[in-house]
């Protein structure tokens, strides 16, 4: 089913878009809230749509139990100044679709803003009052897909991975770069603030030149089609896994990465840590009350780490896959236990 507009509000210096799979209260839709001042109007519609799309496809392939959705927010206003007026017409909107949509937390929408978004409506997934961080899912999700396509290397005769650039270290990318570094690979951070590319135990890297660094790895972790065309040729890597949705700017620009030889994991696979959590939180109430944090970032790991190397085997050149066709060995969020013994 493709996704569709299924509201919008317009007002001076605030638009938004939601837009999903058309659901019901029974299987309703889920995706983040995401604000960005955008090009235009226009830019915000068009990437909403995206969005959505990719959101869809991680529901499906981790089968959990939702339709796909997201809002996107666009305004020239500051940020801080503007949320609590975002959060009263989010809060109206989903009022209004009844049930059949839940939002979270995505860029520039803080787990503390889900927080001030769910005293205002009850449909909000964002782990509020656990200790379980949805963005932190997300990274441990990132690592484990890269953990993954790594060990298929190897399985394929070639080289491991050992090198990495995490781009973006923010709640996402932070989690990725500590994690790899504690696992033993030379981890390279780059971001636009760089103050928070200081990370213990990482080399910082000057944004623009970023995409230049010699490395074994990419975790694209910032900002959605940061990727075009003319950066392709310049990227030295064998390996591309995302932390972002939708990190290539353009069709060609994955293709012509992929025709070098390189092995890019469809960032839906990848990044789907948070999705993953939120379908414990809302259909294992059992499990999500018993679980501590340590538990459920193994699963998500596992998870993902399990279907990257199920998709990454089924084609020795990896393409573009069908959702129908991908490759899926359990239901994979119907598994969490209560217990980490079981995780």
């Amino acid at each position: 089913m493709s996704v569709q507009l299924l509201a919008e509000h317009h007002e001076p210096g605030l638009s938004l878009f939601v837009v999903g799979e058309r659901a019901s209260v029974d299987r309703p839709a889920n995706g983040g809230l995401r604000l960005l001042r955008y090009a235009s109007v226009d830019d915000a519609h068009d990437e909403a749509f995206m969005l959505a799309s990719r959101m869809t496809d991680k529901h499906r392939l981790y089968r959990t139990g939702f339709a796909g959705a997201k809002l996107v927010a666009h305004t020239q206003e500051r940020f801080e100044v503007i949320k609590p007026r975002l959060f009263d017409v989010v809060a109206g909107v989903l009022s209004d679709l009844g049930g059949t949509v839940y939002t979270g937390c995505d860029l520039n929408v803080t787990a503390d803003d889900a927080v001030s978004l769910a005293r205002r409506t009850p449909y909000v997934l964002a782990g509020i009052a656990s200790p379980v961080d949805t963005s932190a899912a997300t990274g441990h999700g990132v690592v484990g897909s890269l953990l993954a396509a790594s060990h298929h290397r190897l399985q394929l005769g070639k080289a491991p991975v050992r090198s990495v650039l995490v781009h973006g270290i923010g709640a996402v990318g932070r989690v990725v770069a500590t994690s790899l570094r504690d696992a033993g690979f030379a981890v390279h951070t780059t971001d636009v603030e760089p103050s928070r590319a200081r990370v213990p135990g990482c080399v910082p890297v000057d944004v623009s030149r970023a995409l230049r660094v010699p490395v074994d790895a990419f975790a694209l972790c910032s900002i959605s089609g940061l990727v075009g065309t003319k950066d392709v040729s310049m990227m030295r890597c064998e390996l591309v896994v995302s932390g972002a949705n939708g990190p290539f700017r353009s069709e060609d620009a994955e293709t012509a990465l992929r025709r070098r030889g390189v092995t890019v994991v469809p960032d839906a696979m990848s990044n789907a840590g948070a999705v993953i959590v939120d379908s414990i939180e809302r259909y294992n109430a059992l499990g999500w009350r018993h679980a501590d944090p340590t538990s459920v970032y193994r699963f998500v790991r596992h998870s993902i780490a399990t279907r990257t190397l199920a998709h990454l085997r089924a084609s020795e050149v990896p393409t573009a896959y069908g959702l129908d066709d991908a490759p899926c060995g359990v239901d994979y969020v119907p598994a969490f236990a209560a217990h980490p013994e079981s995780a």
